[in-house]
């Protein structure tokens, strides 16, 4: 008799094993399979991620050795290289993202999950109009792994939501404006040159400098030279687009002009998606989560506080529909509606603000973020979280609109799509209801259908 399990997961990066971590420790059957072999398992990168979602996720909070850094303050440049905001108690931290999610899939292996490395999902298996297995090809060929779930958490490729049936409502395909692609390079430190650079630059060690809109508005800069952790490091991300340079020639040319990154650690990138999370997250007997699902913050692009976090709200919603007749569309609604009233309004909103900002030209967004960007605004976005200013703010940007009406303009249409966004996510239907369902499509489409998404 064929082996069968009570959920499949295909991909195990954050969200997956998130997912196998919970679904295993609640007493599930649960087989965890990724393309890669496990010594290759998670990108070799550095993320950052909210230091509340680890507790807010249920897993374990970042080990000394899965941290590159630990950074004192974040410094907020405007293109025109003026300073908008310094941050200390910083919201999030870095992690070495290789490192953490193996421990993780050790995790979820010693509750009980079955993984099987160097396996690669292929389609979901459809029966009737539910999902009921995945078809694979590992060591052995191509096989049907059968199960009451199926989950597909295998990043932004989203392998198994490209094949799902149209019925499951699955809206994978990513838009060139939706996409972001990064280069990051974790190095040692020269600690000379190092000393020189700093102090040419009147710079702190140990703090984050990020640069902001220098190569088209949705495009980012990181730099951090960490005299306690022996390290140099600096990130770029940035929309493709002609006459722009690459994010790796942006890295590049950073560690040309500081002099102080000697042996490289990591050097790697890649494509990311930047938008709010797919409307419909379930299906009869199927799931999907973290990047495949596009829950990422559209600030940053980073994925991985949403994944860890859908992995716990995910694991909930299938432990109570098989415990109450099975995993219907219906019954796995929860942790549609969980997620996306919750985390998925707050970056529905951020994905708002930053369709808003893309129409910006370089001088606008210059002035707006050093007229009218407070420190609160810049900690709520690496917070994920929603800012919510205080009357001395509104004050001090009402003053400044008098003075700089055309950017007061555009930054107030900003926040008021910001805020509709936010709103129509966080009323998103409590349960699977076709009419209710409909009539939310058309409050988010009145939204973004103005920003261009």
């Amino acid at each position: 008799m064929k082996k069968t399990w009570d959920i499949v997961i295909a991909g195990a990066g954050a969200a997956g094993c998130s997912l196998a971590l919970h679904a295993a420790r609640a007493g599930l059957k649960v087989l965890l399979i990724d393309r890669d072999r496990r010594r290759d398992l998670g990108r070799d990168l550095v993320v950052d991620v909210e230091r509340t979602a680890f507790e807010e996720a249920g897993v374990g909070f970042p080990r000394a050795d899965e941290t590159p850094f630990e950074v004192k303050a974040f410094h907020l440049t405007t293109p025109e290289d003026r300073d908008t905001a310094v941050l200390r108690d910083l919201p999030n931290l870095s992690i070495l993202y290789r490192r953490y999610v193996r421990r993780l899939l050790g995790e979820a292996i010693k509750a009980g999950a079955e993984f099987r490395e160097g396996t690669e999902a292929l389609e979901p298996v459809i029966e009737g109009s539910r999902a009921v297995g995945v078809k694979a090809k590992g060591s052995k060929g191509t096989e049907v792994l059968r199960a009451s779930v199926v989950a597909d958490a295998t990043g932004m490729p989203a392998v198994l939501n490209r094949r799902a049936p149209a019925s499951f409502g699955m809206e994978p395909d990513l838009t060139l404006d939706e996409v972001v692609v990064a280069w990051l390079n974790l190095s040692a430190l020269k600690r000379a040159q190092a000393a020189r650079y700093l102090s040419h630059k009147r710079m702190a060690a140990d703090e984050t400098y990020a640069a902001v809109a220098l190569h088209g508005t949705y495009s980012t800069k990181l730099a951090v030279i960490s005299l306690e952790h022996d390290a140099a490091y600096v990130m770029a991300g940035l929309k493709r687009g002609r006459g722009l340079p690459t994010p790796k020639e942006v890295v590049e040319r950073h560690c040309d002009e500081t002099g102080c990154f000697g042996r490289p650690r990591i050097r790697n990138g890649g494509a990311i998606p930047i938008r709010r999370a797919m409307d419909v997250l379930v299906a009869d007997g199927y799931l999907t989560l973290g990047d495949a699902a596009r829950q990422v913050n559209p600030m940053h692009g980073s994925g991985v506080a949403s994944g860890l976090i859908a992995g716990r709200l995910a694991s909930e919603a299938v432990v109570s529909a098989l415990e109450s007749g099975g995993p219907t569309r219906e019954k796995l609604w929860r942790y549609a509606a969980d997620y996306q009233r919750g985390r998925g309004a707050v970056l529905a909103g951020y994905d708002a603000f930053r369709r808003s900002a893309d129409r910006l030209s370089r001088s606008t967004a210059d002035r707006i973020l050093f007229q009218f960007t407070a420190a609160d605004e810049v900690y709520a976005g690496l917070a994920s979280r929603l800012p919510v200013p205080g009357l001395a703010g509104l004050s001090q940007k009402a003053m400044a609109g008098l003075v700089h009406p055309w950017a007061f303009s555009k930054a107030g249409s900003a926040a008021i799509a910001t805020a509709a966004a936010f709103g129509v996510y966080a009323a998103y239907p409590r349960t699977c209801s076709r009419s209710a369902m409909e009539k939310w499509r058309r409050a988010a489409r009145l939204v973004f259908d103005r920003l261009g998404g």
